[in-house]
């Protein structure tokens, strides 16, 4: 019996100092993993990226409470708002890493970018991935938030590099080595500009009247028409606008309209048809100015036309000329971000129009004709994060006419219009 309890004393010594090292080892297994804190992330769906992030850390990283900082530092009396307040409280929480970030833009062309510091403050690296939205977008972040994280612990306790030793007999000589631009070459992050859409496509309608007169006898020889509605569509392009540099700023356009079931009344009485109709396609190139201005220059082709059916071409008769204002359009437009993205933008333009022909008026000027005009608007636009966009102008037109010829008939004549755009559409 006496050497059978010795056996089982020695089993529970054996046992108990087996549990010992058992409950040593809990906190060094503990702390077996680097402390990280996430601040709060800026911008768009801030906290939902916040927590994605969150979410890449935690299999690895010991994350400590954002409270715990503020506990912290009022137990420190630091201030966790200063730079050096920080660094005093992440020193005392044994803090490795400190995790924050932000989202630039909003909606499916929004990114979300994760920074890496140490404790004292110095960037260790960063990642830019997809928006904070769907299942998709917060396992980017996680996945971003991970790598970055091992990145920056790899830069902590990435050993220093030893010493080059340069033989005592030989000469030091300065060596100019070539740049090897291709390491040197680094992505341009663009999810900080005011970046325009790549296409804005708009449809809807221009309300417009018209009042064309013919001197000298412009009581007579004129046309009004009160406001009426036409359908236009417009479409922007903008093929490298996510580019990182200047060719951002290429710019193309194509736009037109026309009437229909519409007529007017002849100064005899009797009524006409009429119609109208328009196209154009421009090219240029766009600036963006402090990410709050962009001014686009172009230069355009177009026609303009108005239509009266059964009119004659005799001096006099009650009948008032077709016009098909064949023209080259010198513009320059701008357009002003009022609050942040797309959201509401002011838009301004002006344009000159070189008319190298009028059409049917032309036989008001049977030497010859020199006419030109200008247009210019006004107006408020928008686009929505899920793409949808709109646009309402205000906008004044008018052509200059000059005729040779039949100085009793015509000398020279107006052709203007007030109008008013209301479009919708989608861009992307």
């Amino acid at each position: 019996m006496t050497q059978a309890r010795c056996i089982l004393a020695a089993r529970f010594v054996s046992a108990l100092f087996a549990s010992m090292i058992a409950l040593t080892a809990i906190p060094a297994l503990a702390q077996s993993r680097p402390r990280a804190v996430v601040l709060r992330f800026e911008g768009w769906r801030a906290e939902q990226a916040r927590r994605a992030a969150m979410q890449g850390l935690e299999q690895g990283y010991e994350l400590v409470p954002e409270q715990a900082l503020v506990d912290t530092a009022s137990r420190l009396g630091v201030d966790v708002s200063t730079p050096e307040g920080m660094a005093t409280v992440v020193e005392d929480l044994r803090v490795e890493l400190v995790v924050g970030g932000f989202v630039e833009g909003t909606g499916r062309r929004a990114t979300t970018t994760v920074w890496i510091m140490d404790i004292r403050g110095n960037e260790l690296t960063r990642r830019t991935t997809s928006a904070p939205s769907g299942r998709g977008g917060t396992q980017d972040i996680a996945v971003a938030a991970s790598e970055a994280a091992a990145e920056g612990i790899a830069v902590l306790h990435r050993p220093p590099p030893e010493p080059i030793e340069v033989p005592r007999d030989e000469p030091e000589t300065a060596h100019e080595v070539a740049p090897d631009h291709h390491m040197m070459r680094e992505d341009v992050d663009v999810s900080g500009r005011w970046n325009q859409p790549i296409v804005r496509a708009l449809a809807g309608l221009r309300i417009r009247n018209r009042t064309a007169a013919i001197s000298p006898n412009a009581e007579q020889h004129r046309f009004d028409a009160d406001f009426f509605p036409d359908i236009q569509l417009a479409v922007e392009l903008r093929p490298l606008a996510l580019s990182p540099g200047a060719e951002r700023g290429l710019y193309f356009a194509v736009s037109g309209g026309f009437s229909a079931g519409l007529s007017y009344v002849r100064r005899d009485g009797q009524t006409r048809d009429m119609m109208t109709y328009d196209f154009e396609v421009d090219a240029g190139y766009g600036l963006v100015l402090a990410e709050m201005v962009e001014l686009v220059f172009s230069a355009g082709f177009g026609i303009d036309g108005f239509d009266l059916s059964d009119w004659l071409p005799t001096p006099g008769a009650p009948d008032f000329a077709s016009t098909l204002y064949t023209y080259i359009r010198p513009a320059v437009q701008g357009r002003i971000r009022l609050v942040p993205n797309h959201l509401l933008v002011a838009e301004l333009g002006f344009g000159g129009r070189i008319v190298v022909d009028s059409g049917p008026i032309q036989y008001l000027g049977p030497d010859g004709t020199s006419n030109g005009g200008i247009d210019l608007f006004l107006g408020l636009a928008g686009q929505l994060d899920i793409g949808f966009s709109w646009a309402a102008r205000f906008a004044y037109q008018s052509y200059f006419l000059g005729f040779s010829g039949m100085p009793a008939v015509a000398e020279s004549g107006t052709d203007e219009s007030i109008q008013i755009w209301l479009m919708v559409g989608w861009s992307f």
